[in-house]
């Protein structure tokens, strides 16, 4: 279930998107891999993002042109791999 929110009622294309438990099926069934997630969507694009994993206590984020982390530290793409690697 994800939670759409808009704060200012008169900005309707802005808004924050909110799973308060990703991964309820596993959550329900005690298997340790559930998250919370979060996003901020402004014009139809996602700026933004966060997700925690409670069990790990390991926190991402990501912003459009910032990069991304985890638990402060910036993560990213090795960018020495092949190019077909995911093929």
């Amino acid at each position: 279930m994800n939670i759409l929110l808009n704060i200012n009622q008169k900005n309707k294309t802005n808004r924050w998107i909110i799973d308060p438990i990703d991964g309820t099926s596993n959550f329900l069934n005690a298997i340790p891999q559930f998250a919370i997630s979060i996003g901020y969507e402004e014009n139809n694009q996602i700026k933004n993002g966060l997700i925690y994993d409670p069990i790990k206590n390991e926190l991402f984020f990501a912003e459009t042109g910032n990069g991304a982390f985890l638990n402060n530290s910036r993560i990213g793409r090795d960018f020495t791999e092949s190019k077909t690697w995911g093929l």
